[in-house]
């Protein structure tokens, strides 16, 4: 899911499904990715200052709309400096 201020509102819309590929998450905008036993909030370099504020608070209301437990952590993750296990999604 992409988090994007781009029309001049914040919206939150469906961009893919697995597998992922690296080249799905763009540097102006926020992505929303459920792996399962994680939900990650990938933070683009060129992200606006609302699409940072307000990705973590957006992946909770992903969480409870769509029944996943409040136990499943959401990690943010920013560009250039993501985790080995986060880039293992990636093909």
């Amino acid at each position: 899911f992409k988090l994007s201020d781009s029309t001049g509102k914040l919206e939150f819309t469906k961009v893919g499904e697995e597998p992922l590929s690296k080249s799905m998450l763009v540097s102006d905008d926020v992505f929303i990715l459920d792996m399962g036993l994680t939900i990650y909030a990938w933070v683009g370099h060129k992200s606006s200052a609302a699409e940072r504020k307000f990705c973590m608070a957006r992946a909770l209301q992903y969480m409870q709309q769509n029944g996943i437990p409040d136990k499943i952590p959401i990690v943010r993750i920013c560009e250039g400096v993501e985790t080995s296990s986060f880039l293992s999604y990636f093909k």
